[in-house]
């Protein structure tokens, strides 16, 4: 039995001085007609764009059957236009026998035409989610004496991390918010599994968290800290954040 593969892919592979606001389509076929379509997964320059029948947040697009039950049509278009430069799109996928497919292929895209001041300034006043922006040590960064801001699916990540790291009760507007620190991780034998269920109980609590497509953690007992990494779409974007904690 052969594994999927990938036809029609759209922009064609190698090709240059495509639009920045090109769509990306590809056909995903199965000879053998056993396709499992809720597999089908495609990446865009690494950001998850379709899980399964689902468009992610920032992109839009289509999944379509195509004729018989041996592939499906993906059409996706990022919200954001390209920039100039190589994009890479990655198309995962299986077959009922476990056949699995995992290539990608690249275009280049040309420099969009220079928008007004009146434009640019529309499209900054539509930005939501603002907020101050943290450096490494978690203090806020100022530059040439201005305060730095950030936004969109960045701000929805720093907030994560933000709140995970806050201790249980360390917040005295609400002592129930954080994480219970004392009780479950700095402890004699933490549980990996209970600690999981917390962070992801945290993370889903959120307004801006859809869903987790993917979630880590490990254990460094020596220095008694947590190794996280994840994936979660919000209503900004697909957040990716690994870090470590508390």
């Amino acid at each position: 039995m052969s594994a999927p593969e990938l036809q029609n892919q759209s922009p064609a592979a190698d090709s240059v001085g495509n639009a920045p606001g090109v769509s990306v389509s590809v056909d995903v076929v199965d000879n053998d007609g056993d396709l499992t379509a809720s597999s089908v997964r495609v990446y865009i320059n690494n950001t998850l764009a379709l899980f399964g029948p689902t468009v992610l947040p920032g992109f839009a697009g289509t999944v379509v059957a195509t004729v018989g039950p041996d592939g499906v049509t993906v059409t996706l278009t990022p919200a954001d236009e390209f920039e100039p430069g190589e994009q890479v799109v990655r198309v995962v996928a299986a077959d009922d026998a476990s056949n699995t497919l995992d290539e990608q292929w690249t275009f280049t895209t040309a420099a969009a035409v220079a928008e007004s001041d009146d434009t640019v300034a529309e499209d900054t006043e539509q930005q939501v989610g603002f907020d101050l922006y943290l450096d490494t040590s978690h203090d806020v960064e100022v530059a040439k004496y201005d305060l730095r801001l950030v936004a969109g699916a960045d701000e929805v990540a720093q907030h994560l991390v933000v709140g995970l790291r806050l201790f249980l009760g360390e917040w005295y507007l609400d002592e129930a918010a954080g994480v219970p620190y004392y009780r479950d991780v700095l402890i004699g034998a933490p549980n990996s599994r209970v600690i999981e269920g917390l962070f992801r109980q945290h993370l889903l609590a959120d307004a801006e968290v859809e869903s987790l497509t993917s979630f880590s953690l490990s254990i460094d007992r020596a220095t008694r800290s947590l190794d996280v990494s994840f994936v979660a779409v919000s209503s900004v974007g697909v957040v990716d954040v690994a870090a470590v904690f508390p």
